[in-house]
């Protein structure tokens, strides 16, 4: 996902901003903030949308079967 956001959107928008709105530098590391800005968004609805409850009871189940065999 990181290099998905990193190359997919950080690399293009950080060429829009420096060579297209002639930004310079600084639209380089605008870009590349904007990117991270996605990456963050996009991990939230990944972490918001797991199913922990169900992750955290099959830890348990295969914690139970170590501390068994």
């Amino acid at each position: 996902m990181t290099l998905l956001f990193a190359y997919g959107l950080g690399i293009p928008f950080a060429a829009l901003f420096c060579f297209f709105f002639e930004m310079g530098l600084a639209g380089m590391w605008f870009g590349i903030a904007i990117a991270n800005g996605f990456l963050v968004f996009a991990i939230q609805i990944v972490i918001k949308s797991a199913p922990w409850e169900s992750i955290a009871q099959n830890q348990g189940k295969q914690k139970a079967r170590k501390n068994l065999i």
